[in-house]
């Protein structure tokens, strides 16, 4: 391969395939036929890609890196050589693949959580402090490295307004945020 990304972009391509417009499949039925994502979707999702070629400032990946990239933090897909490539920064990781894709490990200032349902209120007798009763929260389940005030394992809430950073890995689902979008932490859950 030749191509040779500048400073501390990476090329890439999806680990999912992308149709010839641009959209990802949702998968196919038993019967083989295959569903396609409409826009909406594919651009609400955040991918998981195969790092192809790395610039010479990128120091946490390398070529063969599976890597998740948020929504639309890629550029309009390129041909060489007759394939679609993409290209992306390295600062836009949230996380790494690990163990031939078994695992994952979370990347910069990304905290990577699991959502809790938040409990609906019956009568009266309960008491929601400072709103946060009804505020989405979830269990940190990897934090990044630069991450300074989280550890795994702690009861995080957010603001889930057009919160659309949620991914699967191994049949689980995920979501993740930056540890400065965190709006508080409790300890020992």
């Amino acid at each position: 391969m030749n191509l040779k990304p500048l400073k501390s972009s990476f090329i890439f391509f999806f680990v999912f395939d992308v149709t010839s417009s641009g959209l990802f499949e949702k998968g196919s039925t038993s019967s083989g036929i295959i569903m396609k994502a409409s826009f909406d979707e594919s651009a609400k999702m955040p991918r998981w890609v195969n790092v192809l070629a790395v610039g010479p400032d990128c120091e946490g990946i390398v070529a063969g890196d599976v890597v998740l990239l948020p929504n639309l933090r890629w550029t309009e897909h390129f041909k060489h050589d007759g394939e679609k490539y993409w290209r992306s920064e390295e600062k836009e990781i949230v996380a790494k693949q690990t163990m031939e894709g078994k695992n994952m490990d979370a990347v910069g200032e990304f905290v990577i959580f699991m959502k809790r349902a938040t409990p609906k209120p019956e009568g009266t007798s309960l008491i929601i402090m400072s709103g946060l009763g009804e505020t989405p929260h979830g269990i940190a389940v990897k934090v990044g490295p630069k991450v300074a005030d989280m550890t795994v394992g702690v009861k995080m809430y957010y603001d889930g307004t057009n919160f659309s950073n949620d991914f699967e890995m191994q049949g689980l689902k995920f979501s993740f945020i930056k540890e400065s979008e965190v709006i508080l932490v409790v300890d020992n859950v």
